[in-house]
């Protein structure tokens, strides 16, 4: 009876034993598809980040290459020395990545057409006789301009309402690699075409390439249209050396925005040279002939983070050429220009 119930026991524990090496196998086996479960989730959470790592380089650098591009950068507020808004690049960057419709994929992407239409409308009045403008025709290098009788034109402002000109721009994205913006004046004595670019938006190593007629980059205000200045006209010195719509060309400009964690831009350009009061050719007897480009610029412009209710500015410009001067008696003068210039601002917003 005691041998029966001893051979039935070692049965029990050699079952037991086989139960617990099963059990053991099989989860040995959950164990090692958990692993592989989770070995596969692994690969797949490194994909999106790489993915999205990828996307948000692409973001960044959209918004670098916006916040420097110069249909962009008005200069005349606070908000000028920030990046365009994360919800115009995020729109930018869902209109260029639309799928082809009808096999025309860069026709979906051309009807992301921007359209604007500026009034430059200002009153004006003073009490002096002949009016505040005309003082500067006594100042030493004002009495020459065109600006005030020749062809008709008078910038001038006069007592009253003061219609400048109606300004209209077009911006538009052609391809993936370039964007094109033109502004065109209308006033009463007709229409003038003042940019017309085409600029380039995926060069690398943070570069920009502009071609086509456009403002030039150097200064502060230059690249500033006359409804975003400060006061009713431009500064002197601007006037005195570019004229009233500043210095305003045909031809290349390159910018390289730094990799730096505080905003730095390089910028030169190659131009006509065009201006008839610091950089031009004129036809007189006796002046030699100088091909364009007869006008190279170069600048750089850089911004310390300095919070969200500070901002802060400067810059630096050299300009050089050939200018020519015909008199009346049609003879001439012939000579290099070279103008040097620097510009600071700091601007301060308590609403943040």
């Amino acid at each position: 009876m005691k041998r029966t119930i001893f051979s039935q026991a070692r049965v029990a524990g050699a079952a037991l034993l086989l139960s617990a090496h099963s059990l053991s196998a099989q989860t040995d086996a959950q164990y090692q598809k958990l692993e592989q479960d989770l070995q596969a989730l692994r690969q797949q959470l490194g994909a999106m980040q790489e993915r999205h790592a990828r996307e948000l380089e692409e973001l960044r650098a959209l918004l670098e290459r916006q916040r420097v591009a110069p249909e962009q950068a008005q200069e005349g507020g606070a908000a000028s020395l920030a990046p365009v808004t994360l919800y115009d690049a995020m729109k930018r960057s869902v209109v260029e990545s639309l799928p082809d419709v009808a096999g025309k994929g860069a026709g979906a992407r051309s009807l992301d057409l921007d359209l604007s239409v500026v009034l430059d409308l200002y009153f004006y009045h003073d009490d002096t006789r002949e009016g505040a403008g005309h003082l500067r025709q006594h100042l030493a290098g004002f009495g020459h301009g065109h600006d005030d009788g020749e062809e008709g034109h008078d910038h001038g402002p006069r007592n009253g309402f003061n219609l400048r000109h109606v300004e209209l721009g077009f911006s538009a994205a052609v391809d993936p690699y370039f964007r094109a913006w033109t502004t065109v004046a209308v006033d009463e004595d007709g229409a003038e075409l003042e940019e017309a670019v085409l600029q380039t938006t995926s060069l690398p190593y943070g570069l920009t390439l502009s071609g086509g007629k456009m403002m030039s980059g150097i200064g502060r205000l230059n690249r500033q249209h006359s409804h975003n200045w400060d006061f009713v006209d431009q500064p002197l010195i601007y006037e005195l050396l570019f004229g009233s719509h500043g210095l305003t060309e045909t031809g290349v400009q390159l910018t390289w925005l730094a990799p730096t964690p505080f905003y730095l831009l390089v910028g030169a350009e190659l131009f006509n040279g065009e201006n008839e009061h610091s950089f031009a050719a004129a036809e007189a007897e006796g002046l030699p002939a100088h091909d364009a480009p007869r006008l190279w610029t170069g600048f750089i412009k850089a911004g310390p983070d300095l919070g969200e209710s500070h901002a802060l500015q400067f810059g630096a410009s050299a300009l050089g050429g050939r200018h020519q001067v015909a008199h009346a008696d049609d003879e001439g003068a012939d000579g290099d220009t070279l103008i040097l210039g620097a510009d600071f601002v700091y601007k301060y917003d308590d609403r943040r």
